[in-house]
């Protein structure tokens, strides 16, 4: 059984109904259900106008260009928005020739407040809300930001049609809401959008802007009496942005059922929670206090996020990721490293599977695979590079300052020369030296040498051990000989420095860690190893890790994981 992110539903027979009334009457355009949809639309809301475009992305466009012409904003004035949204958020200021500003993220992935603060300029003229996965975040706080400083608000509501705080609607509090109605948000047409204003000024001239800056448009014209009906001025440069009623349609039947849609949502939000909530290494993005969240999103936040996301594929379950911190976009990229908590939320973030066919046996089941997958031993069997170019690639990448593999409570980087002094003072405490085959004495200059010498071999790795919460130091372990051809790797020089780290579980996660790495990096058929046969602590951990002995003397002991016995110590 497969599980997909979104899959929207529809009441087909009642849809059909609508539509067949457009088709009946020969009306399938602008007006008619549109203007109906319209009524409706604010008759649910409380807001006091409603337009109906052909999508969210249009709505904004026209949200911003009322605004810009009724505030006379001037080219190059900025608005503050969010780096975490779809693009189509920030496009919308660059097509009206104003600068995207981006304010970091609080813990509800919505605008913070203070970061708000931080970002105006003499040259601010609005703020842009989103409202993301349904969630109103410290949305009042913006509100009252605006009306301190004299900003236009817009809300983008695309994730928010049902979204209630303190019990009302969003959207009143701004000079212009706009809520989606594509395929895949709470309430699905095809494609489609609502643009609120408050002003009744703004939605006359939004409603010329979508239809070309034609003053009538056609349906209006063709119920109208009078000789002269056919007549019309064109006012503006506008677009053709309207809705059309075979969508409204849709949005006519689908509206009636929203709450009802909505509350099952949060029912299947309240079981996701309840099973992940005490899952190590979860963290589940809150909803605000007094927000009765649409849930058009369930948000959790994981390190090693891409990982997760293949293994859960894997399973035949599919989130997605909402969203791509915008400032790593090309034509963003002059506001990258602004918004840093923006950046960190947009590594981690998952948006689990949420929509009205699923059950609590399907969330029970991606609930159990994110155990699974997050249990105590963090190895995420990925898919094998297959391809010798991508592999050869990725080694050459492996002695980089900025290499990092990272686990669930360890990181590893490659070793730097600043690391030696370190790494010498480990290898030759007693305990660490005499559990090596060689046990000598390791002096400054035999590692000055081994250092150049390695530095040379391009297929010979070392990776130091880093603790994830506080980024200490604590170990070494090594890939040496990575044949690409053979697909083979020797495993080494592996020691824990710190003697507190030993008893808590890092050495076998690090061990784990990357072999999991190398095993699906570079496709490898198997990692072996040396290790001195009275050194029993050591062979007990590598047999945790799945290797086995295939060599045995009084001294020495050879031992092998193959990438079978790979899989296996992965279920």
């Amino acid at each position: 059984m497969e599980i997909q992110l979104f899959v929207p539903s529809y009441r087909i027979d009642e849809c059909l109904q609508e539509i067949r009334q457009c088709l009946e009457k020969g009306w399938t355009g602008l007006g008619y259900k549109t203007v109906e949809f319209e009524k409706a639309w604010t008759g649910y809301t409380g807001l006091p106008y409603a337009h109906f475009v052909n999508s969210a992305t249009a709505g904004l466009h026209i949200a911003v260009d009322v605004l810009k012409k009724r505030f006379k904003w001037q080219d190059g004035d900025e608005i503050i928005t969010t780096p975490i949204t779809f693009v189509s958020t920030n496009h919308v200021i660059l097509y009206e020739n104003l600068k995207p500003v981006f304010a970091d993220v609080d813990q509800y992935v919505c605008l913070d407040p203070e970061d708000v603060k931080r970002k105006i300029t003499r040259k601010t003229r609005a703020v842009i809300f989103v409202g993301l996965g349904g969630n109103t975040g410290q949305y009042e706080k913006i509100v009252d930001i605006c009306r301190q400083n004299k900003l236009a608000l817009i809300l983008d509501a695309a994730h928010m049609a049902g979204t209630r705080l303190h019990g009302r609607q969003v959207g009143a509090e701004a000079d212009v809401a706009v809520f989606s109605f594509h395929a895949v948000k709470n309430l699905p047409t095809a494609d489609g959008g609502m643009v609120c204003f408050a002003e009744g000024a703004d939605d006359a001239l939004a409603r010329k802007l979508t239809w070309l800056g034609i003053n009538k448009d056609t349906y209006s014209r063709t119920m109208g009496k009078g000789a002269y009906k056919w007549k019309y001025d064109v006012e503006e440069v506008g677009f053709k942005y309207h809705g059309n009623s075979v969508m409204a349609a849709i949005g006519l039947v689908q509206l009636k059922y929203l709450d009802h849609d909505n509350t099952y949502r949060r029912q299947l939000s309240d079981w996701y929670t309840q099973s992940l909530k005490d899952i190590e290494g979860v963290e589940i993005v809150p909803v605000y206090e007094g927000c009765e969240s649409a849930r058009h999103l369930y948000q959790i936040l994981i390190n090693n996020r891409d990982e997760l996301l293949l293994a859960l594929n894997e399973e035949g379950i599919y989130p997605g990721v909402h969203y791509l911190d915008n400032t790593e976009y090309s034509m963003y990229k002059y506001a990258r490293g602004t918004c840093p908590r923006a950046a960190e939320i947009s590594s981690k973030i998952i948006s689990l599977p949420l929509h009205l066919r699923m059950g609590k046996k399907e969330v029970d089941l991606i609930c159990r695979a994110i155990k699974k997958l997050m249990g105590t031993r963090w190895r995420l069997f990925l898919p094998a590079v297959k391809n010798l170019a991508e592999r050869v690639a990725a080694l050459a990448q492996c002695k980089d300052k900025s290499f990092r593999i990272e686990g669930k409570r360890v990181v590893l980087r490659a070793l730097q020369s600043d690391d030696l002094q370190m790494t010498m003072g480990w290898r030759n405490q007693d305990s660490i030296r005499k559990a090596f085959i060689d046990s000598s004495v390791i002096t400054r200059e035999k590692h000055q040498n081994w250092w150049k010498q390695y530095q040379q071999r391009p297929n010979d790795f070392v990776f130091i051990i880093e603790g994830r919460k506080d980024s200490r130091p604590i170990g070494q372990l090594s890939l040496y000989d990575l044949n690409l051809e053979k697909r083979t790797a020797e495993f080494g020089r592996f020691m824990i420095g710190e003697a507190d780290a030993g008893s808590k579980g890092y050495a076998q996660e690090a061990i784990d860690v990357l072999l999991s790495w190398a095993f699906n990096q570079f496709d490898l058929e198997y990692v072996y190893l040396r290790v001195r046969s009275d050194n029993a602590a050591a062979i007990r951990i590598y047999n945790k890790c799945g290797f086995t002995a295939v060599k045995t003397s009084d001294s020495i002991t050879d031992m092998r994981l193959t990438k079978q016995q790979m899989k296996y110590f992965t279920q």
